[in-house]
């Protein structure tokens, strides 16, 4: 009986605070210069966490899972005085009250925890009080951390949303090491950067470019509406695609710039956008004429001069992402011009930066193929060659113009 109220009163001791003269424990092997010492002190200070009975901290040794559970409890304000031998039940039955954790999440709370439940456990625990990241950047943080493969599907995206709120994250090798043992010298850093929203280093892609992007859908009375989302550079070889970004950035600013109107709408779920070309936004608006949907949806493909899209999924695609189709609805147009001139006069400073982006110094050839088809009042012929790198394939005939471009191989 004497054996078990010491070892009581050893683990007790261990995970409750001490208090001190300063407020904070003075550990003996815890030298000036440890990397965690300011935020081993500053939990100290909080009595959320405290040293051996020696004296020592022991910073290195492997930290458990309830004892990770308990200073995440008291880290959000909650103190509990056990009534039985098992110290860590009041915290436990709160983390699981709180959505912190699961009921039966764990076989054993006396196992050392793991970086993945450690992430989990604190990002749940901080979500209470701040907004999750958006999942906007999810595909970047997957693609930068090399072995998120090795991360359990459960953790999965408590790790990528602990990385966007820059808490536990990887290391300078890329790696994030999910069933690594967390340390009692990591555990404290990481509670403190929970704790203190100025030492976090919530991630970011400097090379990623992003845009915000009009989605359409139909509100709640029915109307057609729209609202803008970010869209994120799509990644391809290792590296962001950011001249999607920068064609559909250059789209939403010249939409309504022109002579033509440019119907620009994008997917949040596929980063996949399209445009459509009418020869004035009070022709588009005309759509709205019709009395039904089903009216107004075939009212608006009679009136559209050309669609392009863009598909982010198909990058791999010998001729994608990139699809021009054009229908030359001659009724559209005055007798007294060629439907090059029509087509230019309405959409050439709008578009024709799409070509400068996409060819660069090779962009006169591909805007020639494209200026001859326009022209084209012939049978259907077609046109495959490599222009700046990219595969660029050309069909045309008297009744319409199909156009597919890849990225750089």
């Amino acid at each position: 009986m004497r054996r078990i109220i010491i070892v009581f009163a050893v683990v007790t001791m261990l995970v409750s605070g001490l208090s001190f003269a300063d407020g904070a424990a003075t550990f003996s092997d815890l030298k000036d210069t440890h990397w965690a010492k300011s935020s081993i002190d500053h939990l100290s200070r909080l009595e959320i966490i405290s040293g051996y009975p020696d004296g020592t901290f022991k910073p290195e040794n492997n930290i458990k899972i309830n004892e990770f559970i308990l200073m995440t409890i008291k880290s959000l304000g909650y103190h509990f005085e056990s009534k039985s031998t098992d110290w860590a039940k009041p915290y436990i039955d709160k983390a699981i009250e709180l959505g912190i954790i699961e009921d039966q999440e764990f076989v054993q709370y006396t196992a050392d925890i793991t970086r993945e439940q450690m992430a989990s456990i604190v990002v749940n625990a901080l979500s209470l009080s701040e907004k999750r990241p958006s999942n906007d950047v999810d595909l970047y943080v997957r693609n930068d951390m090399k072995d998120y493969h090795l991360v359990d599907d459960y953790y999965k995206q408590n790790v990528l949303d602990s990385y966007k709120f820059g808490i536990v994250t990887g290391y300078p090798d890329g790696t994030f090491n999910p069933e690594g043992l967390a340390k009692r010298s990591e555990a404290s850093r990481v509670l403190v950067t929970m704790l203190k929203a100025e030492e976090r280093k919530p991630y970011e892609n400097v090379e990623a470019k992003s845009t915000m992007m009009p989605v359409r859908y139909v509100d709640d009375n029915g109307k057609d509406a729209v609202r803008f989302e970010r869209m994120y550079a799509p990644i391809f070889n290792g590296k962001p695609v950011n001249e999607l970004v920068e064609i559909g950035e250059h789209l939403v600013n010249v939409q309504d710039q022109g002579k033509g109107y440019l119907k620009v709408g994008a997917d949040p779920y596929t980063q996949q956008y399209s445009v459509s070309g009418y020869q004035s936004k009070a022709f588009f608006d005309g759509i709205y004429d019709a009395s039904t949907p089903i009216q107004q949806s075939f009212l608006a493909a009679e009136r559209m001069d050309f669609s392009f899209k863009v598909e982010p999924l198909n990058l791999t695609d010998k001729y994608k992402p990139y699809t021009l189709t054009v229908w030359k609805n001659q009724s559209h147009v005055d007798r007294s011009m060629s439907y090059e001139q029509y087509f230019m006069e309405r959409y050439e400073a709008q578009f024709k930066p799409i070509f400068e982006i996409l060819f660069e110094d090779e962009m006169d050839q591909a805007w020639g193929y494209f200026k001859t088809a326009l022209n084209h009042s012939g049978e259907w012929k077609r046109i495959e060659e490599a222009i700046n790198g990219r595969n660029f394939s050309i069909g045309y005939s008297n009744t319409g113009i199909n156009i597919s471009i890849s990225l750089k191989r």
